[in-house]
């Protein structure tokens, strides 16, 4: 009845002093706009989380598949998440009653000389032996939250760094798609540069064979020739731009560089060209999978939590104790002089502390202030580099269409110049320079529809696509549940 009485007397004075430890978390006060920059061939459907499956390329979905299994980042990234998890975890179990087992033998004398003199008391006393075990209990009541909170931050930690997981999933899959688009657009420019190397030699050929009957001068020979052997020289560059996206390829995926290269001659070469239409969805979809934005916001959530923290150090602490064994020697362990035990509440209470405390509640709260800064920094960010991605996409997407038309009049005026040197209308330079001209604009065509591509790969890591959890298991993916 007095344990009771004290605890009863304790908590009603304790509530009286007692404030909100547990903040809300604030709102974000960015202004949302209501959908993206407009732009032709996008749609306001939410991006897909697979958005590499839409190039239809089975060796691509296999190696981003490689890639989400094998690669070294993410695997740390998992790694991290799991020790995100147990520390959660352990704060969860502060909550409840801890304790432990003891027990000891001991061989000991007590020290004579240590007492007050006693007439006849023996200046040497006799050493003994004592075996003790025991069981202890503590359980500390959350009055003020302080437990509460600390679960809540290392929660919100944990879900911060399940977010950075899917920051590297995505990133992991965006740069395998890259690799993959640099390893075909240079086996692309490898087949483009040999024809071309083919058209100069003809042409080159032709030129000679006109100087040859006086019908040209010879620097216009020459500056064929150092075309031609331009490109010849730049062929080699081409190979290993194909060999490094290779070798890219093969780190991304768990394998050594080798490997990459190993494979290079049983991959089969074809363009990836990007779907016509890109899916962007609204603002606040976009916020709702970007993986930073999504730490940002967690960690604002485990800022505002330890301010709490902090502030429940301002209040008393009600720990409930308990603790039974025995004592005595070897053989009197069963004996009832040997038990012992101990209960009761313990009242805990800093109260001159207060000034260090409040120092710390300080410092907490600007924490908080900063987290909340960051959250709206990486709000912003994310808006900014959608609606750029957004547009940079559009933005190629135009290029390519007029560098197209551009190689296709190229290609006709190349035609008709055969035609009318066939006819004895154009001179064999005239068909040289039209040949070039088609050969720089199907280049240039060629390029833009690579840049395309990235492009439209650049807009989907910008809104937040390309995470999908992979790999994880259960508790892994309910860290949000």
């Amino acid at each position: 009845m007095k344990t009771l009485r004290f605890l009863a007397m304790a908590l009603a004075t304790l509530t009286l002093c007692a404030c909100a430890t547990s903040g809300q978390l604030p709102h974000n006060t960015i202004d949302m706009p209501a959908a993206f920059t407009p732009a032709d061939g996008t749609a306001p459907v939410p991006a897909r989380l697979d958005w590499w499956k839409q190039f239809d390329d089975p060796l691509l979905d296999a190696l981003v598949t490689d890639a989400l299994a094998y690669n070294r980042e993410l695997a740390a990234a998992t790694a991290n998440l799991r020790a995100a998890h147990a520390l959660h975890a352990e704060g969860g179990a502060q909550r409840a009653p801890g304790g432990g087992v003891t027990g000891s033998r001991l061989r000991l004398r007590q020290s004579a000389l240590s007492q007050p003199p006693m007439e006849g008391a023996p200046l040497l006393f006799d050493t003994q032996r004592i075996v003790d075990a025991g069981l202890a209990l503590a359980w500390e009541i959350d009055v003020f939250g302080a437990l509460a909170a600390n679960e809540t931050a290392a929660r919100a930690d944990a879900e911060a760094t399940w977010w950075l997981r899917r920051h590297a999933e995505a990133a992991v899959v965006a740069e395998t798609v890259r690799a993959y688009v640099d390893l075909q657009a240079s086996s692309g420019r490898q087949a483009r540069q040999r024809e071309r190397i083919e058209t100069l030699v003809a042409i080159a050929d032709r030129l000679q064979r006109a100087q040859a009957i006086g019908g040209l001068a010879r620097d216009e020979v020459e500056q064929a020739v150092a075309a031609l052997e331009g490109q010849r020289a730049g062929l080699p560059l081409l190979e290993v731009e194909a060999r490094n996206a290779a070798r890219r390829l093969a780190v991304l995926t768990g394998r050594t560089p080798q490997h990459g290269l190993q494979l290079m001659a049983d991959w089969k070469r074809a363009a990836v060209i990007a779907p016509p239409t890109l899916n962007v969805g609204d603002p606040a979809g976009l916020l709702r999978q970007r993986p930073d934005v999504g730490a940002a916001e967690r960690r604002l959530q485990a800022a505002v939590a330890r301010t709490g923290v902090a502030t429940a150090a301002l209040y008393p602490r009600i720990v409930l104790l308990g603790e039974a064994g025995v004592a005595a020697p070897p053989g009197g362990l069963d004996d009832k002089g040997a038990i012992r035990f101990a209960a009761g509440p313990r009242l805990e209470w800093g109260i001159f502390d207060l000034a260090r405390t409040r120092a710390r509640i300080a410092a907490s709260e600007a924490g908080a202030e900063a987290a909340l800064a960051e959250w709206e920094h990486a709000t912003l960010r994310a808006l900014e580099e959608a609606d750029a991605a957004i547009d940079g996409w559009t933005a190629e997407r135009t290029a390519l269409a007029s560098a197209a038309s551009a190689a296709a009049a190229s290609e006709r005026a190349a035609a008709a110049a055969h035609t009318r040197l066939a006819r004895g209308l154009a001179s064999p330079l005239d068909v040289s320079r039209a040949e070039v001209e088609r050969l720089l604009a199907e280049a240039d065509a060629f390029e833009r529809g690579v840049s395309t591509t990235h492009a439209w790969v650049n807009a989907h890591l910008a809104l937040g696509a390309g995470w999908r959890d992979s790999g994880l298991d259960v508790a892994e993916r309910g860290a949000e549940d």
